[in-house]
């Protein structure tokens, strides 16, 4: 299937997106890393992901937000010159974004990721272009990977259009047939991300609360929802295990 919204940018370098607020979680437990130094701290060519992340997201806007829990408190210092916001239970990417919206934030809001480590300002820059030239009030960034196992899938009707996220766990053997897969990271428009966040936060009753239901939240309140197909999976690269950061150190070696 061509899927209509394909990533084809062609962008040049872009001023500083004052009216946008970016939004990086770091405060995930990183289980599966089998390590006590927080997974975001892992280095990636000699630089912990969270700060290559950062340094993307400074390309764009100089309001960040860093999400972070407990044990990523050691390493704060060196992140002082952001906004930092404790996420004291781990209830979900839903429940941290929630943690770091406020009600009074102006413009738009890009959400990433701190073990996203090659994710470029160009396509942070790009999502953010695809929700304006959309008209939409949620764009989410996807990729297309011929091994989709473990990611939520793009769930969209006949006409392509876009209907939901599905998390890998919850998707009928159909649905895990689907090789559209979901990155994680979003943008929204100015006030839609408190809206939906909210109703998420009330209508949940076990206690994790996913970002994905933001696609079917928006939609059910009658708001326009899209997304964008990444050019380059490298860009989504998640670093959750040890096999992974060796993978993710093998990309910068060659580059």
């Amino acid at each position: 299937m061509n899927y209509p919204m394909k990533f084809a940018l062609n962008l040049n370098r872009l001023p500083l997106m004052y009216n946008c607020h970016i939004i990086i979680l770091a405060a995930g437990r990183g289980s599966r890393m089998k390590s006590e130094l927080p997974k975001v701290m892992h280095e990636i060519g000699g630089v912990p992901m969270l700060s290559k992340v950062i340094e993307g997201a400074s390309k764009v806007s100089d309001d960040i937000t860093i999400v972070y829990s407990e044990p990523l408190v050691p390493y704060l210092s060196q992140y002082q010159d952001y906004k930092l916001v404790l996420q004291e239970e781990p209830l979900g990417t839903a429940h941290a974004v929630f943690c770091a919206v406020d009600k009074k934030m102006p413009g738009k809001i890009l959400v990433l990721y701190a073990d996203n480590p090659f994710l470029s300002s160009r396509v942070m820059e790009g999502l953010l272009l695809h929700l304006d030239h959309q008209k939409a009030d949620v764009a989410s960034l996807a990729f297309i990977t011929d091994n989709p196992e473990g990611y939520g899938r793009v769930i969209t009707d006949e006409n392509s259009n876009f209907i939901k996220i599905q998390e890998c766990k919850d998707a009928t053997s159909l649905e895990k047939q689907v090789k559209l897969c979901n990155s994680g990271i979003m943008a929204f428009g100015p006030g839609i991300a408190q809206t939906v966040l909210s109703i998420i936060m009330q209508e949940k009753v076990n206690q994790e609360y996913y970002l994905t239901d933001v696609i079917s939240v928006a939609t059910a309140l009658g708001g326009r929802v899209t997304f964008m197909v990444a050019e380059n999976n490298n860009e989504v690269i998640g670093v959750n295990t040890r096999e992974e950061l060796e993978v993710a150190r093998g990309i910068i070696d060659l580059t």
